[in-house]
This record gives structure tokens, sequence and C-alpha cells, in this order.
């Protein structure tokens, strides 16, 4: 006997199940306005929605009560718009995309009253985003081609719009069959590499295992896990501290060595390994933590602080250890690859055992290598390897990580109105400026964009428009994003933290004509960026606040 159906939501409790966000009160609608002063008065807000938000039948059910509802008033005209989007989105995941379409016309005219620039830049995306998801459920890819262009045509300069992007265009690939999975995650690494280098690592890994030995060196060389300086109290959601990076650079120092030694670098694979072995040196060495003594007056530290310093020493310690293991183990890999010509496939296997964990990544490569292992039934085993390596991969196209990837609106309200350099608590503020940091040597730049309302997509523009700002002013006709974070931000008091807007951080080298990148970014050269097509794209766009911020952003040499 089948199940009976679930009863649907009361019309309050409909509204999160369905989008995400909070039910609406009398006076504002929990999506862009919130109250204030204890419902006294109302505000505009950057509402944070449930970013685990279950897709499905249920969610429609939940968006037809929330449409239906007294709740929503007629005033709510956003709010609608975003329940019915979202509803089209849980009508897809539930298997229903040609559904999902009529319920997207309907948000579409819902949103045309938007002024047009804002809404291409915000609601377009979302309704042309899943418009092409559902095509591609509807096995249309041809449809949905032009409209997941149109995505990354919507705004070119930010990396938050291009991951949407390059994730629909993966569902394309996936649903089609024209490419695999693996290739469109490299081709969208090797198209978007020089706007967003965190995307470069993942596919590294799938070019290994794919045995793309030239790509994989490609994509790692001159590949830095720098993180650009933090603002003030502002504490960056969700970072990696230096016990994960070391880790994470461990294994792209060893990648790309063993990349290097595959197609004959093998000096050039020896001295990165060696290069980051010496780091992790310096670092081991440094002394620990005075033990906590008596001060006078108990001005000094207190032993829970002097205890808490010696716990993150030894973790680091244990992490740097890790790392320089981790680059003996790939030492090994590099060997066994040369020598797999004279072993026997039990001898290789033997032989990967001993480098565990790094081994994981190389085995089809390695075994390839193997006269074992050359023949039909070889080649078909070494096929199978490289096909479970592929999904192995971390799932990016989930219904619900396409969903984290939508736009915020891009309402009057929430545009910055720039008021020069802030740093610390009073970049809370509803405006602020850009921020450059001089690093050692002149070329080397940290640039923030801080704000309260903007959405990621609007930091990140604006950051990378100052950028080829200070380029322009210091005659340089390209620069190279050495690294960029967007984050949302925390403002810590002794007492709690709160959320307080996003920052569009940037590490960036100026590259004039006469000035080479540095030997720790060679390599990296196709990464660079032109820097007239940014400036005159977004000096548009941005056209408002652009004197503010050719006056605001002046150079702060750091200590």
């Amino acid at each position: 006997m089948p199940a009976p159906a679930a009863k649907p939501p009361t019309e309050k409790a409909s509204f999160a199940p369905c989008d995400g966000y909070l039910t609406p009160d009398k006076a504002t609608d929990n999506y862009i306005h919130g109250s204030v002063l204890l419902g006294v008065g109302t505000g505009t807000y950057d509402f944070h929605p449930n970013e685990k938000l279950p897709l499905g039948a249920a969610g429609v059910v939940a968006c037809d009560v929330a449409l239906a509802s007294p709740l929503l008033r007629p005033e709510f005209t956003l709010r609608r718009h975003h329940l019915l989007v979202a509803k089209a989105m849980h009508l897809v995941a539930a298997g229903r995309p040609g559904d999902a379409l009529p319920v997207l016309d309907s948000a579409r005219n819902l949103s045309l009253d938007v002024p047009a620039p804002l809404r291409a830049r915000s609601f377009a995306i979302e309704e042309k985003s899943i418009r092409a998801y559902a095509l591609i459920k509807l096995g249309n890819v041809d449809a949905a081609e032009p409209l997941i262009a149109d995505v990354a045509a919507a705004r070119p300069y930010a990396p938050s719009v291009q991951r949407l992007a390059d994730m629909l265009r993966t569902m394309s690939a996936e649903a089609s069959g024209k490419m695999t999975v693996t290739d469109v995650r490299i081709s969208n690494a090797l198209r978007g590499g020089g706007l967003d280098p965190s995307r470069l690592a993942p596919a590294m890994m799938a070019a290994l295992g794919q045995g793309r030995m030239s790509d994989v060196v490609k994509l790692g060389s001159g590949l830095t896990m720098t993180t650009p300086s933090a603002q003030g109290s502002w504490q960056e959601v969700g970072s990696l501290d230096k016990n994960q990076t070391i880790g994470i650079r461990q294994l792209i120092a060893g990648i790309t060595a063993y990349a290097e030694a595959a197609i004959g670098k093998t000096s050039e694979a020896e001295a990165r390994l060696a290069q980051l072995e010496s780091e992790i040196a310096r670092e081991a060495a440094l002394p620990p933590p005075a033990e906590w003594s008596p001060s006078f007056l108990g001005m000094g530290k207190s032993k829970q602080q002097v205890a808490s310093e010696v716990a993150a020493y030894q973790r680091y310690a244990t992490s740097l250890a890790e790392a320089r293991n981790g680059l003996q183990n790939w030492r090994k890999l590099i060997a066994l690859r040369g020598n797999a010509r004279t072993l026997s496939k039990e001898e290789v296997i033997n032989q990967l055992v001993k480098a565990v964990p790094q081994a994981s990544l190389t085995i089809a490569d390695v075994l390839s290598q193997s006269p074992a292992l050359d023949n039909d039934a070889g080649r078909a085993e070494i096929a199978s390897m490289r096909a479970i390596s592929a999904g192995a991969l971390p799932d990016r196209t989930s219904p619900s990580a396409l969903l984290q990837l939508m736009p915020r609106p891009e309402t009057p309200e929430t545009q910055p109105k720039s008021s020069g350099p802030r740093t610390g608590f009073f970049q809370f503020g509803p405006t602020a400026g850009a921020t450059r940091v001089e690093l050692p040597g002149g070329q080397r730049w940290d640039i923030h964009f801080s704000h309260k309302l903007a959405s990621a997509a609007t930091v990140e523009e604006i950051a990378l428009m100052n950028a080829a700002l200070l380029a322009k002013e210091k005659g340089c006709g390209r620069f190279l994003l050495e690294t960029r974070r967007t984050y949302e931000r925390e403002l810590r008091t002794q007492y709690d933290a709160s959320y307080a807007g996003r920052d569009g951080a940037l590490r960036v080298w100026l590259v004039c004509d006469d000035k080479p990148l540095p030997p720790e970014l060679a390599g990296a050269e196709w990464r660079e960026m032109a820097v007239d097509p940014i400036y005159d794209r977004l000096s548009v766009q941005y056209a408002d606040i652009l004197p503010q911020e050719q006056a605001a952003a002046t150079a702060v040499a750091k200590p």
C-alpha cells in the first residue's frame, strides 16, 4: 500500500522550504527588505538563504502554498519572483522539467520592471540558468547552450557567475555526450584560470587522472596558495588555515612535478619539490611559543592563551611533517614511473602501496607504463581506472550546488556608493571603497573591495576594476591574478561574531613590458589578463562610483 502523501505545510511554514528565506512579515518581504528597530522601521538586507535547501516534490508543494498565501503581499513582487524561480528548480529536481518552463515565463514577467542593467546582471541570469537546466534535463542541449553563453557573457569578469556558467556547461556535456565531464572541467579551467585561479587545482587532478601531463604542467605552473591580506577585525568565513594550506601546496607541487617528470622535465620537477621542501624546513625551524609564566598585575598572556598557542604550534608541526612526507612520496612515484617499464604489474602495485595516499592519484598512469599491461586487456583495465578516477572527483553538478551559485538580486539599494578607503570596523557601513596594499617588490599588490549589501559578483567586479585602474596608473598593460577570494565576512568582537557583508580580495602581479613574472610565477604567463578590455567594460558599468574610486584608492605601503 503506497504511503500517504505528506501534509502540505502551513502558510507561515511554507516559504523557507520553497526558496530558503524567512516568511514575510507585515511590512517586509524578508528577501530584500527586512524590519529594523524591533519592527519600527524597515531596511535593505543581504539575507542568506538556507544553503542546504532540499529540492524536489515537497518543495513544489511548499511553493504553491507560499505563492497562494496572503502573507505574500502584492507589493512583494521580487519575493514572488524568487518563489517562482525556486518552484522551477524544485520541479526540475522532481523530474518535471517541462512544467518548469511556464513557471519561469511567469517569473520573467515579474522582473521586467527592474532597471534593465540590474536585471541583466541578476534576475535574467537566474532565469536563464534555470531554464537552461530544465532544457538539459529535457534532452534539448542545443536550446540550452545559447542560454549558457548568455549567462557567461552577462558578467564575464565575475568569477561567481562564470562558475555558474561552467557548471551548466558540465551538465550539458554530461547530457549530450559531446565531451567527457573531465574534458569540460579541464577546458573550463584553461579558459577561466586567469580570472579565477581557484579552479586550477581541481582541474589538475582531473588532468592527471586522464594522463594529460602537459595540461597538468600548464595548470600547475605558477599556482600559489597565498591569500590576500586580511582587513582589520574582519575574518573570512570558511577560510583555509595554514595547516590545510601547506597540505594543498604539497599536493600542487607534487602533481606538477610528477607531470613535469613525465614529459621529460626531470630537473624542473626536482627543483619544484626542493623549493617547497626548503620552505617547509624554514617553517619547521621556528621556535615554539614561550612557556607561560606569571606577569606583573596579570597583564601578560593567560595560561589558556599560551596553551592554545602551543597546541596550534604542534598541529602545524604535524602538518609540516605530513607535507614533507608527501613530497618524499612524490619522489618515489616519479622514480617508480620511470622504472615501471622493467616491472611486472604486481611489482608496480607493491611499490605504489608504499607511496599512499599520493599514489591513489597516479595508479592508472604508473601502471600504463608497465609492459605487462601493453595489450588489449591491459589497456581496457587502464581505461576503466581512468573512468573511475574521473567519477571520484567531487560532484560539482548537483541541483543544490547549482542553486547556491544563483546570484543575489541587484537592486538600486544594493549598489555600492563609494566613499573612500575603509578598514576595520568602518567597513561595516553600507558604503565602502577600494583598499590597496603594496607588498615588497613593487609589483605585487593586495586589492580589496568590501560592502555590506553588494552581491558577490559586484564586489568581484569592482575589485577587478580597481586592479585594472592600478595597472593603468603604473603604466602596465597586463596583470596576473596570483590568487583571489570572494568571501563573506564576520565582524568578531570579544562577545560574538556577526555577518558583515562581502569582500572581493585579489593579489595581483603587475606585468609591464620590462618587468617579467618572478620565478615563483614562471609558466603562468597564459593567465595574464589584458587591462584595457577589463577597464573599458567595468568603468562603464560602474561609472557612478569610478570618480570616487580613482580618488580614494590610494596606495598604502605595507610595513
